[in-house]
């Protein structure tokens, strides 16, 4: 006898496998009155024998004490999930019946229009008047167990209907169970640390002595690790240099968080231990923003589809955004769940590599172009072939369904396009014109235009000096309009942008290329890419252009990217580095926020479209650049200038937002308010202006002083505005009234900058003087005063914590004050010329300094360690400074420019 027979959709399959050996290796608890052995489970594909199909049905049905049901909008209209039900009940009662709820919605709660989603098989519902269902629809087979979680209740309901008992039963016995072994892992973790710490231990100790020395050696293994992730990291960039991208990702990759393993129930202690033993590894809390700017750029996806084993020419986006559709040369198409990243299908007939796919505008339809000179279409939905078409002479390269969805387009080697219905099947029109191979085609939105994209050369060149040619033809007359000259190699993609007004074309001469469509004119060219131009997409607002690179030959460049241009300033936004292989189709879902691509390197990755690159470059002051500063959020940075200027910056888009005029002479510092509803800064004209960020216009003007301002800083609260320059002073100013406080006095020199600390109980100063004064904010006494430093100290950050002060100074070093003891931590000699700016991280893990000789550098703030040195300036570097998220880190100096570098998370 089987204790239950599973009855499934084979498109649920990953699930009833995943139920199938839960149940098979679940051993109830002892104390539970059900039989104490493993359970037998039958599932069909598994467990048939050849032979007639329902007389052994019959027979495993009769043999089954419960029948579990999984229900699914596929199961609802499979006909062998209703004939299993209905054999079942026939022979052994409804009562027996156990429904599993895994996609879709109950068929009482669907509301008109819903009939596609209802998930109740119609024999499930003539059994069961009201079925009710344990609850699984939110599973996913990847990352989800079936016993735990968020599916504990829905695992003991299904448990409680196979043996016939109470849930609650099951629930309280099992967790009793658990609370044994938890018991049992906290016990074989402590005899673990005895045994450690007693081979450690060069005699017998006492226990309290034993446990010290685990300490220590814990505290040892602790530090060693963190060594070796600085080491690591150094390695890393200097492989950057190299451009081994193989070293980089492992040792990325050999910080990423791993799976934890917890202890199953039925492990004996000894395979517990060791399977616990076998889960801990390098500490992925050791990554500090050095990790995730290399990451960023070696990894910048956010997820990989794989199961192609060939390369991947093309993919395509359904309407509603719920499906992607990939094509390969294994001659196979794959349709995937973009909620859960699951495959749905594989689609497979061509005989040929399949170039090209295109879903129909109500998303029902799929059409793909291939190598065996056909183009098929496929039903989406049930993932079954529906028609072929044939009529090219050669491969097709390209199809594209008009917005309507009444017409259907392929391109050819042939050098031909066909028009096609695809309510018919028969071709409407072949258009001829192109002279050799015609790789992209592309509807306008309004569908009354094509494009079509080639290797043509126009007629009016020579071979030395060939233009290759674009062509847009009228869709109601069938002829063509004009002809676009420009590219110098051959085109690969052409797409409108989502008003029409705008064609982008990628060619192999490296370039994007986009023209007026009503003038059919360029109007713009734009260049960053190493090699070829395989494909284009514009986002669904039409702010953002994608283009990819790669062309499947051999290049010298081995450029697999991503860039992403910003159509309104047609500048580069960021660029995407994770494939391996040439990317060779890119499209934006629906939603605009998510960008897909497919690779020879037989991989889909999905990216964030809207996110900040590795590296950008904001142009815009004449002179040099001394501060800069995140607002509290971080979307905005202000920079501060020579040229008397203040302007703001866009983090995300990089753009300029605002130019703030008002001092009459250089100005050395800025800071947001930590609200950041007021920007202060300080200059050469001897005053500090307040301005509002929102308006961006002057609110007041702090003139009461007697020289120049090198730096002010808000206190963390945001009541307290401290300046401080060429007057010894640290004054301190009421944001209520604008009054100035009683100033500090006690620096013998220019002070250059102020801090406060986290708590904003404690203000550091630096001076021209070669010291640190630390100030008490709440009590009038005596500052302490930091000596060490051999020449002027010009700026000093304290750590999140703020137990730890980093000073830099233009001796070349930047030292570390514990700023409870006031005593040198650590000293770091970082350059051959002065360091001028020091910020810490804001989870405290790195250190980040500029200097003179035009770099920055970055130093693990736990080992002290450096890690590398960030080259791109031509100047001395002034400022540095850190987004309130950690993720980005803006650099300025003499060179005039902003350099904005960002970090992407795993």
């Amino acid at each position: 006898m089987h204790d239950a027979f599973i009855s499934y959709s084979r498109k649920d399959e990953a699930f009833a496998s995943k139920l199938e050996q839960a149940l098979e290796s679940y051993r109830p608890p002892k104390d539970l009155a059900v039989p104490q052995r493993h359970l037998d489970i039958f599932r069909d594909k598994g467990d048939f024998t050849v032979g007639g199909y329902h007389k052994k049905l019959d027979k495993y049905l009769e043999d089954s004490t419960k029948l579990i049901v999984i229900c699914s909008p596929a199961a609802h209209k499979s006909q062998y999930v209703n004939d299993e039900i209905r054999r079942f009940v026939k022979a052994r009662g409804a009562d027996h019946v156990i429904p599993i709820l895994l996609s879709g919605i109950p068929n009482n709660e669907a509301r008109p229009g819903q009939k596609e989603e209802m998930a109740f098989p119609d024999a499930l519902c003539e059994a069961l008047s009201m079925p009710l269902a344990a609850n699984y629809s939110t599973f996913d087979p990847r990352s989800n167990r079936i016993d735990r979680g968020a599916f504990a209740d829905a695992w003991y309901a299904t448990l409680a209907e196979i043996y016939g008992i109470s849930r609650s039963e099951v629930e309280q016995r099992e967790k009793k169970r658990q609370a044994r072994a938890r018991k049992i892992k906290i016990r074989v973790l402590t005899l673990s640390v005895i045994v450690l710490s007693a081979l450690l231990s060069i005699a017998l100790l006492s226990l309290n002595q034993a446990i010290k020395q685990e300490e220590r050696a814990r505290s040892e293994l602790r530090r060693n690790q963190q060594l070796l992730y600085a080491a690591n990291m150094n390695a890393a960039f200097q492989a950057t240099e190299r451009r081994d991208v193989g070293t980089i990702r492992e040792l990325l990759e050999f910080y990423l968080p791993r799976p934890s393993n917890g202890l199953e129930s039925g492990q004996g202690w000894m395979e517990q231990f060791y399977s616990w033993l076998s889960s801990t590894g390098p500490d992925p809390e050791l990554r500090g923003f050095e990790w995730f700017y290399l990451w960023g750029i070696y990894h910048g996806d956010k997820a990989s589809l794989a199961g192609h084993t060939e390369a991947v020419y093309w993919v395509a986006v359904s309407p509603d955004g719920r499906t992607l559709a990939s094509s390969s040369r294994d001659k196979s198409i794959k349709l995937w769940d973009l909620r859960t990243y699951r495959e749905l299908a594989t689609l497979v007939g061509h005989t040929g590599d399949i170039y090209s796919v295109a879903f129909s505008p109500d998303g029902k339809t799929l059409a793909s172009g291939s190598g065996d000179r056909s183009i098929r279409l496929w039903d989406a939905v049930m993932y079954q072939e529906l028609a072929r078409l044939d009529g090219h002479t050669d491969f097709v390269l390209s199809v594209a369904f008009s917005p309507d969805g009444k017409t259907l387009a392929s391109a050819s080697s042939d050098q031909m396009i066909k028009l096609w219905d695809p309510s018919t099947l028969k071709e409407i029109v072949t258009l001829s014109g192109h002279m050799r191979s015609v790789g992209s085609i592309a509807f306008s939105p309004d569908g009354k235009t094509l494009a079509s994209g080639s290797g043509d050369r126009s007629i009016s060149q020579s071979e030395d000096g060939e233009i290759r040619s674009i062509k847009l033809w009228d869709m109601g007359t069938h002829r063509e309009l004009a002809t676009l000259n420009g590219h110098t190699g051959d085109i690969y993609s052409v797409v409108f942008s989502p008003d029409g007004k705008t064609l982008a074309s990628g060619s192999s001469d490296k370039t994007v290329k986009l023209w007026d469509t009503g003038m059919h004119q360029e109007f713009a060219t734009l260049s960053g890419h190493m090699d070829s131009i395989s494909s284009i997409a514009f986002s669904p607002d039409g702010k953002i252009l994608a283009s990819a690179s790669g062309d499947m030959t051999v290049s010298v460049y081995d450029d697999h990217s991503i860039k992403l241009w910003d159509m309104e300033t047609r500048k580069e936004l960021s660029t995407l580095k994770g494939h391996t292989g040439d990317v060779l189709s890119i499209t934006f879902l629906p939603d605009g926020r998510t960008l897909a691509s497919a690779s020879s390197d037989r991989a889909i990755k999905l990216w964030e479209a809207h996110r900040c690159p590795e590296r950008a470059i904001l142009s815009g002051h004449t002179g040099d650049i001394f501060s800069v500063a995140f607002s509290p959020d971080g979307r905005t940075l202000a920079s501060a200038s020579l040229d008397q200027t203040i302007k703001v910056w866009d983090t995300r888009t990089h753009r300029e937002l605002a130019t703030l005029r008002g001092h009459t002479n250089v100005v050395f510092s800025v800071a947001f308010s930590p609200d950041g509803r007021t920007l202060a800064s300080g200059g050469g004209d001897k005053t500090i202006r307040l301005w509002d960020t929102s308006t961006h216009r002057e609110i007041a003007t702090l003139d009461d002083l007697s020289s120049v301002v090198y730096s002010v800083a808000f206190s963390p609260d945001g009541r307290m505005l401290a300046s401080a320059g060429g007057d010894e002073k640290i004054r301190l100013w009421a944001m209520s009234t604008y009054r100035e406080i009683d100033p500090f006095r006690g620096h013998s020199a220019v002070v250059h900058s102020v801090a406060f600390s986290p708590d904003g109980k404690m203000l550091a100063s630096a001076s021209l003087d070669k010291t640190i004064k630390l100030w008490g904010t709440s009590a009038d006494r005596e500052p302490a005063t930091l000596k060490g430093h051999s020449d002027h100290v010009l700026s000093v950050a304290f750590s999140p914590d703020g137990k730890t002060l980093a000073s830099a100074s233009a001796d070349k070093t930047i030292k570390l004050w514990d700023t409870g003891t006031h005593q040198e931590l650590a000293t770091l000699k970082a350059h051959s010329v002065g360091v001028t700016s020091v910020t810490f991280s804001p989870d405290g893990k790195t250190l980040a300094e500029a200097s003179g000789d035009t770099t920055v550098k970055l130093w693990n703030a736990m080992t002290r360690q450096g890690l590398t040195a960030l080259q791109g300036h031509t100047g001395v570097v002034h400022s540095i400074a850190f987004s309130p998220d950690g993720r980005m880190l803006a650099t300025a100096g003499t060179d005039k420019t902003v350099i904005l570098r960002c970090s992407r998370g795993a």
